[in-house]
This record gives structure tokens, sequence and C-alpha cells, in this order.
């Protein structure tokens, strides 16, 4: 399905350097394709949870642009994960930015995320959005919903609810969505659309949709979309096929609106998804979009291109790039580089995601050494004397108040521009491999 592929690229592309699931929810539904794919994503190693983030953007050069940490605490059934921030508007200081409380029952199973703010004017976490879950006794997910606060009236107030139904075998044959609707005398969920999956054996094989129409006069469901998956003799998903219910044809029909073929690698990952569109004056398939993923020596994903139907060729949208390793302090990482298309691919941003099997966090180790840099004095730049620079390698510098005035990840060449800086003399730390190297130089 089309849409579920767009929604498969940007959920990768955001997750790709997390290493977490596509979807926490799975099953026999309509993510097949996703699990299918999330399986060579690749993740943090068992036991290991996120620890801080690094956010990079591209210019001339990289430069932080924000970096995030994370401190975890449980309190019987509830974890509490507390997200800093420091970048420019906190004046490159640890500040609290965002609070997330989960609750799980006996089963391990989340019962409710709720989300909070932090106010600085107050100095106190806001409520802002939260989500429940309810599961049947054999785990499966009933329902989830989701609320967000009201701070006039302190309530939580519904957003929208989903319910599952299940068949004898776990398999979802139906969600049912709901909204909140507060235009009524009593606020309460009212129906909005509702999806059915029709199984062949174990695989799902049509997906079918309906709006809920309460301005008929019997309200009821009329016809929306519908999705057709195809597989091949191993169970892979290599087609799908959309349609929309056309009202305006003479008598309502099914209309083909699209169509996505996937192709495979002997280890059964995805390597190539091409999206068409149904072109009716011509009354065939048209190109649309492609996505080509490539994969590492350990089945993760390493690179994740788009591309564009334009002017009779493929041209480049979007494309990322995923590393993943293991610093000698043994904390894992993984660096995903996103790349955007002109006449040639052009670094953007860049996210590390650090991973330790404790809290803390690969930006505040405190083991320190001296180190040289050269020339010194300087005057358009300064480069570090060390042999072996990691990749997540980052310079910090400060003037002699104490002021960071640059920060950047270090290159293969160890070059740190200074141009930009004032005349005088700075101190510097170098964060590598789990050290931190200080010094000081003189800009003439």
């Amino acid at each position: 399905m089309k849409k579920l592929l767009l929604l498969m690229i940007g959920t990768f592309l955001a997750v790709s350097a997390t290493g977490q699931s596509l979807n926490e929810k799975t099953r026999t539904n309509a993510y097949l394709k996703q699990n299918d794919f999330e399986k060579s994503l690749g993740s943090s190693g068992k036991g290991e949870r996120l620890d801080s983030t690094l956010n990079e953007t591209y210019d001339t050069q990289w430069v932080i642009s924000d970096r995030h940490k994370y401190t975890y605490s449980v309190n019987g059934s509830t974890t509490t994960v507390i997200t800093s921030i420091r970048d420019a508007s906190t004046g490159f200081i640890w500040a609290n930015s965002k609070k997330e409380e989960t609750t799980v029952n006996g089963s391990g199973k989340t019962t409710s995320d709720i989300s909070y703010t932090w106010n600085s004017i107050t100095s106190q976490w806001v409520a802002s959005f939260k989500m429940e879950f309810t599961y049947d006794a054999n785990g499966e997910e009933t329902s989830r919903s989701s609320y967000t606060w009201n701070s006039i009236t302190s309530q939580w107030v519904g957003l929208s609810r989903t319910e599952y139904t299940m068949d004898a075998n776990g398999n979802t044959i139906m969600d049912t969505d709901y909204t909140w609707d507060i235009t009524l005398p009593t606020p309460a969920w009212v129906l909005a659309n509702k999806t059915e999956y029709t199984f062949t054996g174990d695989k799902m094989t049509l997906e079918t949709s309906y709006n809920w129409d309460k301005t008929l006069p019997v309200p009821d469901w009329v016809k929306s979309s519908k999705t057709e998956h195809t597989y091949n003799a191993d169970g892979k998903n290599i087609l799908d096929i959309d349609y929309k219910w056309d009202t305006t044809l003479p008598t309502p029909d099914w209309v083909k609106t699209s169509k996505t073929e996937y192709t495979f690698d002997i280890s059964g990952n995805v390597t190539l998804a091409i999206i068409y569109d149904w072109d009716a004056d011509a009354s065939g398939w048209v190109n649309s979009s492609k996505t080509e993923i490539l994969y590492n020596a350990d089945g993760k994903v390493a690179t994740f291109t788009l591309y564009m139907w334009t002017s009779g060729q493929w041209v480049g949208f979007l494309k990322s790039e995923t590393i993943y390793g293991v610093l000698p302090n043994n904390v894992s990482y993984i660096t995903s580089t996103g790349y955007s298309w002109t006449t040639e691919w052009n670094p953007a941003s860049r996210l590390t995601n650090y991973y330790s099997s404790g809290t803390t966090s690969i930006i505040d180790r405190t083991y320190e050494k001296d180190i040289r840099v050269y020339p010194n004095p300087a005057k358009e730049f300064i480069v570090f004397d060390l042999n072996i620079i990691s990749e997540s390698a980052i310079t910090e510098i400060f003037d002699i108040q104490g002021k960071k005035v640059l920060e950047q990840r270090l290159s293969g060449d160890r070059k740190v521009g200074v141009s930009n800086l004032r005349q005088g003399l700075y101190l510097y730390k170098l964060y590598n491999n789990g050290i931190i190297y200080t010094g000081k130089f003189l800009i003439e």
C-alpha cells in the first residue's frame, strides 16, 4: 500500500539511527511489510537503552545543533525517562526538556504512556499527551486511546481511539477508529472509520477501509479504499494494489489508484520498492517513486535511498546512511546521516544515538588527558596532535571567561577552523573514544 510505504519511509528515517522497532505492536495485520523490513534495521545490544543523542547540521562543515541525554528511574511498574537538552537556547548548559512516564501491567505490557514538557518559567513539568492501552487474556492489544491535556480545565481530553478485533489465530481482522466529539451534550467517542482485514491462511490478502457517514438517513459505513496483497512462493509480500471507491461513476465501483512492487534479497530483506500511479487516461501504470535499500554484513540497513520519477527519469530525493559501532568504553552507537539531492547528494543532517547498559552519557566522560594543538599561536585553524580519531570525536572551544564559542565534530584531518574567533587565549576539550583531552591555545 502506497500510504504504508510512505509511512515506512518516514518512520525509518526517524528510527534508523535509534535502532528502535518500527512499531511496538507486532501483529499479523497491515504492518506486514514493516515487520519484514523491521528485522533488518538492527538495534542496540540486548539490555541496552538510549543514553544520549547528538544532532548536527551541515553547512561547509558539521556543526552540532543540540545534544540530548536521558535519565531513567523506576518506581514499581512505572518507568520515568527525563530528556535533558543542551543547545544555544539553554546557553549550552543542560536543561530539562521532556518527561515520559510509562506504566506496564504484570505481563510487561504498556498500559499508559504520559508525556510532559518542562515549563522553564514555573520550573514545573506540564502534562501534554497521554496514551492508554488495553489487552485481552492472551496479551493481545484490544484498544489504544490518545488524549491531550487541557490546561484550563486541568483534565485529559480525548483525541482518538482504536479498537482491535482478533480472530481465533490472533490475527487482527478489524480495527475501528473513533474521535472524541465535544459538541455532544455529553462528550463521547464517536465512530470515524474502520478497516477490515481478510486472510488466506496466515497471509493478509485484502484490506478494506470504510468511513462512518452520519449524514445518511440511517448512519452507516461507506466504502473508502482497499488494498490487495500478493505473495510469492516464499510468503513474501511482493505486490500491493490500491483502489478507491469512486461514487462519481454511473455505477459506483473500485478504481485503481496506485501499486507497489517489492523485491527481496536471498536473506528475505526488502531491497527495492517501486510505487506506480494509475493513469486513467492512458489506462496504464506510470512510475511515481522508488526506494532502494542496502544492508551491511550483519544484515542491518546501511543505505536507504528514495527517488522520485521526474521528467521521464529517476531523480534523487533523499538518502540516509547508517553506521553501527561500539566505542572502546563499551558504549554502542548508531549514526545516521541524511542527504538531500541537487545535482548530487549533499550532506544535510546527522544524528548519533549512544546506547549503554547504564545511565552514564558518552557526552559526560570524566577521564581527562592533555593534548597538543598546532600551530599555536594560530590564525586560521588548529590541528589536534592525535593519531586515532573516532567517528564520534567532538571538540569544544571556550574563551577565557569559560563561555563556549565553538563546538563541532572532528573530521579525519583533525582540523578546526578558528578564523572567526577574536585574538586571545582559548581553552579546548576534545571528546574522543571515551576520553576528554584538554589544553589551551592562542589566537593572534
